[in-house]
């Protein structure tokens, strides 16, 4: 409609400038017939009177040339185009121009000039004249004022009735899904709501409700997986305690083969006090109680071996607390030391200065340190030596070190030795667990475990733990 009304308006401006040009024409040809074969003076006067006002023209004949103008013409002589003259003069073809500024889809009509040949017997020439637009303009602007109106109350129109459409048919039913996405989102059985007739939207909802249902079906599912995870989980912790326990408990029995021993020396140290003191030849009252005392003290001994071994395995529940690493290394340390399997080997310690806070359970790293040791026992002969100490890095991390100059271990085994039920030892011998729940430990609360080796060479494992409170700046401080 828009382009209709354009066009139309084009159509009109063009029809109107050609008529204005065949009445000028026109002018000229009554001229031509009338004025130029007698009497050119009065076809002047005829010439002003016929064009509008502000026009004005120019006449050349053989004879003379005459300017004419009508009233309100403004007009440099200068300007006259003699060129043009001459030439519709020569040719005898008639030449017409309109003047104006283009803006599209409207156009500034300035005026239009017309240059025709004059014809006589035995004169030729050429009159040329120029006619302002200015009235013409103006009823051209009315035209282009009214179009523009024209086209915003159209454009209004359609925008609203687009609106009113757009609303009903698309807006709308977008406002539904989207209050459906929201209901789906908190769970709430989707309805099914009337959404029009556009087929893409109707499948949108369709696709959404679909989605609903599967959601829900996938949340029963995942529901009742969550249930075997927890029954799962729970076999598997109580698995773990179980692991654990059994790892403990094959400590201790390797631990008891020297029990008897260590027993057995006080024991018989106490047989031979009681049986002089039971004798009682020349004893004083001083001297039995000398005896009574060291009866005493290998009974407390005997008390010492046995509460260590019986506070080790007793069980205990997971209890993560602030502990000191090297009191932790000690325990480990006095409670193997007293054993008969480390009689002959060399148990040094070199334990940082500094109380290497960590958060930890206590028993639990009891028990991966004596495995260690254990291993380490049996990688050395006798007359072996074993080393743990311990450190604090630049990193405000503790490190803790065992090494021993035992057999060593391949390469083909060292990247295994981790892995359960994966030992070296003869069959019997170990249950190849040791190390593996020692590592699961030691991961569980944030620390690390490395081992280098080579054979022939000896061991070195590095257990590795974030110390809660930074030694280095508070020495810096202080």
């Amino acid at each position: 409609m828009i382009l209709i009304g354009i066009i139309s308006i084009k159509l009109t401006e063009r029809s109107a400038i050609q008529t204005k040009i065949d009445t000028t024409s026109a002018v000229i040809r009554v001229f031509e017939t009338t004025y130029f074969k007698s009497d050119i003076n009065q076809g002047v006067k005829f010439l002003e009177q016929a064009l509008n006002n502000g026009s004005w023209g120019y006449i050349k004949t053989a004879k003379e040339d005459i300017f004419f103008e009508t009233p309100k013409a403004v007009v440099n002589k200068k300007n006259i185009p003699t060129g043009l003259i001459n030439r519709v003069s020569y040719t005898k073809i008639p030449e017409i121009y309109v003047e104006g500024l283009s803006f599209l889809p409207f156009k500034n009509y300035e005026s239009y000039r017309i240059a025709a040949p004059l014809i006589n017997s035995g004169m030729r020439g050429a009159i040329f004249i120029y006619e302002p637009l200015n009235d013409f303009n103006k009823s051209i602007e009315r035209n282009q004022k009214f179009l523009t109106l024209w086209i915003v109350l159209f454009i209004l129109l359609i925008a609203t009735f687009g609106y009113y459409l757009l609303s009903k048919t698309v807006v709308n039913p977008v406002h539904k899904l989207i209050s459906l996405t929201k209901d789906i989102s908190r769970g709430v059985t989707p309805l099914s709501p009337n959404l029009g007739k556009i087929t893409e939207i109707n499948k949108l909802q369709e696709a959404l409700v679909n989605m609903s249902d599967e959601i829900e079906a996938s949340k029963k599912k995942l529901e009742i997986n969550i249930d075997n995870l927890e029954d799962a989980n729970k076999q598997l912790v109580d698995t773990q305690k179980e692991l654990i326990a059994s790892e403990k408990m094959a400590s201790l029995g390797k631990l008891s083969a020297g029990v008897a021993h260590e027993i057995g020396n006080p024991l018989s140290a106490i047989s031979g006090y009681m049986e002089i003191l039971s004798k009682g030849h020349g004893l004083d009252q001083e001297q039995k109680n000398k005896y009574m005392e060291k009866v005493s003290a290998e009974i407390d001994r005997i008390n010492r071996i046995i509460s260590t071994l019986l506070d080790y395995a007793k069980p205990r529940e997971i209890l993560e607390s602030k502990s000191n690493l090297n009191e932790i290394i000690k325990k480990a340390v006095d409670l193997l030391s007293n054993q008969g399997i480390f009689k002959r080997i060399t148990l040094e310690t070199s334990l940082s200065e500094y109380p290497l806070t960590i958060k930890i359970d206590e028993f639990q790293l009891l028990q991966v340190f004596i495995n260690l040791l254990i291993n380490a026992k049996d990688a050395v002969d006798n007359d072996g030596e074993i080393t743990i100490s311990s450190f604090l890095n630049d990193e405000n991390i503790a490190e803790v070190s065992i090494i021993d100059n035992g057999t060593g271990i391949s390469r083909e085994n060292l990247d295994k030795i981790f892995d359960p039920f994966f030992t070296t030892k003869e069959p019997g011998s170990g249950t190849g667990l040791g190390l593996s729940i020692s590592h699961r430990i030691i991961k569980q609360f944030d620390g690390n475990i490395t081992v280098t080796s080579n054979p022939g060479e000896g061991t070195e494992f590095i257990l590795t733990f974030p110390v809660l409170e930074n030694i280095h700046a508070e020495s810096t401080v202080s």
